[in-house]
């Protein structure tokens, strides 16, 4: 789940009215979220994958293992994959990840200004140039790329997002090549129709994450894909294998500071605090919405809430692959 508070850090609470868009809503929520988000994750802001039911690896890790997996199931390769089209790229991390294990030129587009200035800024820090990889802004409803843009569209985490979801889909693949591939990972709506306990984890993921509700199973994304005339080569299901920032303790957060850092116990202790220090200040600076969001964190709200949702079928985890002919 993308990782959201509720408004930009340096303006007041008035940012989002009453009857604002959603998709306005989400470009507040994610420029508020991204001084914060960056302290606690890093250049991932999404779950983990694990293989097995050993959860002993850091949620750092095994964030990085979701996108190999991505690569892995989708069938991506060198040779493969010239030109990647990132939609919803939160703050880089998936597109470069990707850039620089397959060698491929990456375009990441997101609604937040200040998320997409965080990318641009976490790829020349990798040594990446504007001409290699570079990041964005744009509505994922209203693609600013041409029609056939890349090889390979990706979207991850991102549908839930989309209060027009047919029309999220027809824009993800009108911008595939022929012969190029849409990856979609995302939460979905179970496929059995949804009781009242199961609609009611829902609403509550909608309130406090700011999701579009309008939640579709997998099988009607499968459809939506089909009806633009790509072909399913997979689909998956990896709610399993998935550990997410709702389930993660203090602990692993604080611990996981820079590398360089960790050359001694005093230098290691100075970061640790730092990071504590920097992460309420950020908190206290977004006022009542980040404080709620943090405060239902800690609380184990989140984990409630979310791990309610899965473990009564409501949502499930899921990844499918479709081929443009």
């Amino acid at each position: 789940m993308v990782y959201h508070s509720y408004l930009l850090l340096s303006q007041g609470p008035n940012l989002i009215m009453d009857g604002a868009t959603t998709s306005v809503q989400a470009a507040h929520l994610y420029n508020g979220v991204d001084a914060l988000w960056k302290v606690l994750f890093g250049s991932h802001i999404h779950v983990g994958y694990y293989p097995t039911t050993d959860r002993s690896a850091r949620l750092a890790d095994a964030q990085e293992h979701t996108i190999d997996k991505i690569i892995a199931t989708a069938g991506l390769t060198k040779s493969g994959v010239r030109q990647l089209l990132d939609v919803g790229c939160g703050v880089g991390g998936t597109s470069i990840h990707i850039a620089k294990k397959l060698g491929c030129r990456a375009l990441g587009v997101n609604i937040s200004p200040e998320q997409v200035a965080s990318a641009n800024e976490l790829a020349l820090q990798q040594g990446l140039l504007p001409s290699q990889v570079r990041f964005v802004v744009g509505d994922a409803l209203e693609l600013p790329q041409p029609v056939g843009t890349a090889d390979v569209v990706l979207s991850f985490e991102s549908a839930c997002y989309m209060p027009d979801k047919r029309r999220f889909v027809q824009q993800l693949a009108s911008r595939v090549q022929p012969g190029g591939k849409l990856v979609l990972v995302d939460f979905c709506r179970g496929a059995d129709a949804l009781n009242e306990e199961q609609a009611g984890y829902l609403r509550q993921m909608d309130q406090l994450f700011k999701t579009a509700g309008d939640w579709h199973s997998m099988q009607e994304y499968l459809d939506m894909l089909r009806e633009e005339g790509l072909t399913v080569t997979c689909c998956e299901d990896w709610s399993s294998n998935i550990r997410g920032f709702w389930e993660a303790n203090l602990v692993e957060l604080f611990s996981v500071v820079p590398e360089t850092t960790k050359q001694g116990q005093l230098s290691y202790a100075l970061a640790v605090i730092k990071k504590l220090l920097l992460t309420g200040a950020l908190v206290v600076a977004g006022g009542w919405p980040t404080l709620k969001m943090a405060g239902t964190f800690l609380l184990a709200m989140q984990q409630r809430i979310v791990g309610g949702a899965f473990s009564s079928g409501a949502l499930r985890y899921q990844c499918v692959v479709a081929k443009k002919k």
